[in-house]
């Protein structure tokens, strides 16, 4: 399932060990990934505004916060880390 308005879209879960595809349509050439209290990141937009982005080695249940844009303009997603299938 994906979520997000027009300027920021992206899954609401993903599997441990996978990826995460955003797609930014405005705001920014980097998108900030953040697990609260553990790590920071940023990873570039391509010229379409989209990102793969692989998951952090987190446990599941952690929420993994995705950011384009800054101040007032900035735009964020949560999307939770789920364990992966069989």
């Amino acid at each position: 399932m994906r979520q997000g308005g027009s300027s920021l879209r992206g899954p609401t879960v993903v599997a441990a060990g996978g990826t995460i595809s955003v797609h930014a349509a405005a705001g920014g050439e980097t998108v900030e990934v953040t697990v609260p209290g553990v790590l920071r990141t940023e990873h570039s937009l391509d010229a379409d505004g989209n990102a793969n982005i692989p998951v952090p080695n987190v446990p599941p249940g952690t929420i993994v916060l995705v950011r384009v844009g800054q101040g007032l303009r900035a735009r964020s997603i949560a999307i939770e880390v789920v364990a992966p299938g069989p």
